[in-house]
Protein backbone atom coordinates (compact mmCIF):
# COMPACT_ATOMS: atom_id res chain seq x y z
CA UNK A 1 0.00 0.00 0.00
CA UNK A 2 3.08 2.32 0.64
CA UNK A 3 4.35 2.04 -2.78
CA UNK A 4 0.53 2.33 -4.26
CA UNK A 5 0.74 5.98 -2.06
CA UNK A 6 4.60 7.16 -3.13
CA UNK A 7 3.58 6.17 -7.28
CA UNK A 8 0.26 8.27 -6.75
CA UNK A 9 2.15 11.28 -5.07
CA UNK A 10 4.93 11.36 -7.25
CA UNK A 11 2.99 11.50 -10.01
CA UNK A 12 0.32 13.89 -9.23
CA UNK A 13 3.55 16.09 -8.18
CA UNK A 14 5.12 15.69 -11.81
CA UNK A 15 1.74 16.21 -13.31
CA UNK A 16 1.12 19.93 -11.16
CA UNK A 17 4.71 21.12 -12.06
CA UNK A 18 3.82 20.53 -15.75
CA UNK A 19 1.34 22.74 -15.59
CA UNK A 20 2.78 25.68 -13.88
CA UNK A 21 3.73 28.45 -16.45
CA UNK A 22 4.79 31.88 -15.73
CA UNK A 23 4.54 35.18 -17.46
CA UNK A 24 7.87 37.26 -17.92
CA UNK A 25 7.87 41.06 -17.70
CA UNK A 26 10.15 43.92 -18.73
CA UNK A 27 10.08 47.85 -17.62
CA UNK A 28 12.86 49.57 -17.79
CA UNK A 29 13.59 51.91 -15.78
CA UNK A 30 10.84 50.02 -13.46
CA UNK A 31 10.25 53.62 -11.44
CA UNK A 32 9.53 57.11 -13.00
CA UNK A 33 10.77 58.72 -10.35
CA UNK A 34 10.14 62.18 -9.70
CA UNK A 35 9.91 64.68 -11.77
CA UNK A 36 10.04 68.42 -10.66
CA UNK A 37 8.37 71.08 -12.82
CA UNK A 38 8.16 75.08 -12.30
CA UNK A 39 4.34 76.37 -13.04
CA UNK A 40 4.48 79.77 -14.15
CA UNK A 41 1.38 81.92 -14.08
CA UNK A 42 0.32 81.92 -17.77
CA UNK A 43 2.18 78.95 -18.93
CA UNK A 44 1.48 74.88 -18.15
CA UNK A 45 4.81 73.18 -17.43
CA UNK A 46 5.51 70.10 -19.44
CA UNK A 47 8.34 67.31 -19.03
CA UNK A 48 8.24 64.60 -21.92
CA UNK A 49 9.77 61.23 -20.19
CA UNK A 50 9.91 57.47 -21.54
CA UNK A 51 10.18 54.25 -20.09
CA UNK A 52 11.05 50.80 -22.15
CA UNK A 53 8.60 47.75 -22.33
CA UNK A 54 9.87 44.14 -23.54
CA UNK A 55 8.38 40.80 -23.77
CA UNK A 56 10.80 38.43 -23.12
CA UNK A 57 8.31 35.18 -23.85
CA UNK A 58 7.96 33.01 -26.80
CA UNK A 59 4.18 34.30 -26.82
CA UNK A 60 2.74 37.59 -28.06
CA UNK A 61 1.22 39.65 -25.28
CA UNK A 62 -1.60 43.04 -25.32
CA UNK A 63 -0.12 46.06 -23.23
CA UNK A 64 -2.35 47.89 -21.60
CA UNK A 65 -1.15 51.60 -19.78
CA UNK A 66 -3.15 53.60 -17.73
CA UNK A 67 -2.29 55.95 -15.26
CA UNK A 68 -3.81 55.84 -11.20
CA UNK A 69 -6.79 58.50 -10.85
CA UNK A 70 -4.49 61.25 -9.18
CA UNK A 71 -2.07 61.73 -12.53
CA UNK A 72 -4.90 61.38 -15.31
CA UNK A 73 -5.53 65.09 -15.26
CA UNK A 74 -1.69 65.53 -15.94
CA UNK A 75 -0.27 62.56 -17.88
CA UNK A 76 -1.27 61.82 -21.88
CA UNK A 77 0.28 58.04 -22.56
CA UNK A 78 -0.41 55.55 -25.12
CA UNK A 79 -3.23 53.25 -24.03
CA UNK A 80 -2.56 50.32 -25.41
CA UNK A 81 -0.37 48.10 -27.97
CA UNK A 82 1.07 44.37 -28.97
CA UNK A 83 4.01 42.93 -28.84
CA UNK A 84 5.32 39.57 -30.04
CA UNK A 85 7.86 36.95 -28.52
CA UNK A 86 11.10 39.48 -27.70
CA UNK A 87 10.18 42.60 -28.89
CA UNK A 88 10.57 45.72 -27.51
CA UNK A 89 9.07 49.15 -27.39
CA UNK A 90 10.08 52.70 -25.85
CA UNK A 91 6.45 54.02 -24.42
CA UNK A 92 6.76 57.95 -24.43
CA UNK A 93 4.72 60.39 -22.61
CA UNK A 94 4.29 64.17 -21.36
CA UNK A 95 3.30 65.53 -18.17
CA UNK A 96 1.38 69.02 -18.21
CA UNK A 97 1.21 70.31 -14.67
CA UNK A 98 -0.85 74.36 -14.71
CA UNK A 99 -1.39 74.16 -10.64
CA UNK A 100 1.44 73.91 -8.46
CA UNK A 101 0.89 70.80 -6.58
CA UNK A 102 2.36 67.50 -5.24
CA UNK A 103 0.95 64.60 -7.68
CA UNK A 104 1.96 61.30 -6.36
CA UNK A 105 0.52 57.97 -8.36
CA UNK A 106 1.58 55.44 -10.83
CA UNK A 107 1.17 54.05 -14.36
CA UNK A 108 -0.85 50.25 -14.49
CA UNK A 109 0.96 48.24 -16.88
CA UNK A 110 -0.88 44.95 -17.64
CA UNK A 111 0.79 42.39 -19.93
CA UNK A 112 -2.12 39.89 -21.40
CA UNK A 113 -1.81 36.81 -22.80
CA UNK A 114 -3.52 33.24 -23.48
CA UNK A 115 -0.52 31.79 -20.77
CA UNK A 116 -2.04 34.35 -18.22
CA UNK A 117 -2.31 38.31 -17.20
CA UNK A 118 0.75 40.04 -14.98
CA UNK A 119 0.13 43.62 -13.78
CA UNK A 120 3.07 46.16 -12.78
CA UNK A 121 2.40 49.64 -11.02
CA UNK A 122 5.22 51.73 -11.94
CA UNK A 123 5.77 54.68 -9.28
CA UNK A 124 5.72 58.22 -10.07
CA UNK A 125 6.13 61.63 -8.24
CA UNK A 126 5.83 65.13 -9.82
CA UNK A 127 6.16 68.27 -8.03
CA UNK A 128 5.15 71.16 -9.45
CA UNK A 129 6.10 74.27 -7.66
CA UNK A 130 5.13 77.93 -8.66
CA UNK A 131 7.54 79.19 -10.47
CA UNK A 132 8.96 82.63 -8.78
CA UNK A 133 9.49 84.26 -12.11
CA UNK A 134 7.30 87.95 -11.84
CA UNK A 135 5.89 88.50 -14.99
CA UNK A 136 5.19 92.63 -14.02
CA UNK A 137 8.71 92.50 -14.74
CA UNK A 138 8.39 91.64 -18.40
CA UNK A 139 5.44 93.49 -18.76
CA UNK A 140 6.19 96.81 -17.72
CA UNK A 141 9.09 97.20 -20.28
CA UNK A 142 6.77 95.56 -23.29
CA UNK A 143 4.06 98.05 -22.71
CA UNK A 144 6.65 101.17 -22.48
CA UNK A 145 8.19 100.24 -25.97
CA UNK A 146 5.19 99.60 -27.31
CA UNK A 147 3.92 103.10 -26.20
CA UNK A 148 7.29 104.41 -27.46
CA UNK A 149 6.91 102.92 -31.23
CA UNK A 150 3.34 104.62 -31.42
CA UNK A 151 4.85 107.78 -30.14
CA UNK A 152 7.10 107.96 -33.06
CA UNK A 153 4.98 106.83 -35.66
CA UNK A 154 2.44 109.14 -34.55
CA UNK A 155 5.02 112.06 -34.34
CA UNK A 156 5.78 110.99 -38.03
CA UNK A 157 2.79 111.13 -39.47
CA UNK A 158 2.22 114.12 -37.74
CA UNK A 159 5.00 115.52 -39.49
CA UNK A 160 4.34 114.77 -42.90
CA UNK A 161 0.54 115.93 -42.16
CA UNK A 162 2.26 119.32 -41.45
CA UNK A 163 4.71 119.24 -44.19
CA UNK A 164 2.10 118.39 -46.63
CA UNK A 165 -0.63 121.65 -45.19
CA UNK A 166 2.55 124.33 -45.68
CA UNK A 167 2.58 123.47 -49.56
Amino acid sequence: MNKTMLVSFILFFLLSVNLCSAVKIYVQPANQGVVRLNVTQFQTATAEKSFEIRNPNNFSMEINLEPSQNITKIIEIEKSFSLEPNESRRVNYVIKASEPGTYDGSISITFNSDEGSVTYESKILVIANKSEFNYTLFLIPAIILVAIVLIVAFKKKLITVKKKVKR
